[in-house]
């Protein structure tokens, strides 16, 4: 309570400083031939002004600052807790999922794999039965190409079944799935394709050329550039 007080009545303080400093600037005439010179005369003091108040501000705020950094080192181990336990549960479910998805795309091109296999039977069943010579060598080789068209249409079947993303979900109604993120690593620039690259403006460069322009009076120009001034007074203190 002791410390409130002065704080209150040193922001008072100021803001009856910014309201007079408001006041003022409201009351300059711009019509009249001295306002340029009681405008030089009051930036600096609103700068002096500005800058007292800020310092002032910071001044009040260390204590704070202080307060709020012990605050953080005294939770800082519960969260890092809670953040490296959701770390490692998210890595190890992300790998089981990831690996669980793989498993399912193997089993994918495994059947795909059975399938021109058992293609590739059906068609040395049928060159068998058009060799034949006994109708026993050719119902032998008509039961081998069914037997093979019936595998090669179940390997199919299997192979057909899209592969889902693996999910867990739990009696609560939580859920885990795996999201694949590709990252990219430039190596060599020159490689890349040109409408994946972007061509970065020399900003320092661009600003003394312009400057180079307009102090040789000539009105600065660049293709591909729209070049348009800002003014800004710059004002210095008096004695």
């Amino acid at each position: 309570m002791g410390t409130e007080a002065p704080k209150a009545g040193v922001l008072e303080r100021f803001a009856d400083m910014a309201k007079k400093a408001r006041e003022r600037i409201r009351a300059i005439d711009f019509k009249l031939a001295g306002w340029k010179e009681e405008a030089t005369e009051l930036v600096p003091k609103l700068r002096d002004a500005r800058k007292l108040a800020f310092n002032t501000m910071r001044e009040q705020l260390v204590p704070l600052e202080a307060a709020e950094q012990k605050i953080r080192e005294e939770w800082k181990p519960i969260l890092e807790t809670f953040d490296q336990g959701k770390t490692f549960l998210d890595g190890k479910l992300a790998r089981a999922l990831a690996e669980e998805e793989e498993r399912e795309k193997a089993d994918r091109r495994r059947a795909t794999e059975e399938a021109a296999a058992s293609q590739k039977k059906v068609e040395e069943a049928l060159a068998r039965g058009a060799e034949a010579t006994t109708p026993a060598e050719r119902s032998a080789a008509v039961a081998e190409g069914q037997a093979a068209l019936a595998e090669q249409e179940a390997a199919r079947a299997a192979a057909s079944v899209p592969v889902e993303k693996p999910k867990v979900t739990t009696s609560s109604g939580a859920t885990a799935h795996a999201k694949t993120e590709y990252k990219f690593e430039l190596l060599d620039i020159t490689k890349v394709p040109e409408h994946l690259t972007y061509r970065a403006l020399d900003e320092k460069l661009t600003a003394a050329a312009i400057k180079a322009m307009a102090d040789r009076g000539e009105n600065p120009a660049i293709a591909g550039l729209r070049i348009f001034p800002v003014t800004k007074a710059t004002v210095r203190k008096g004695r």
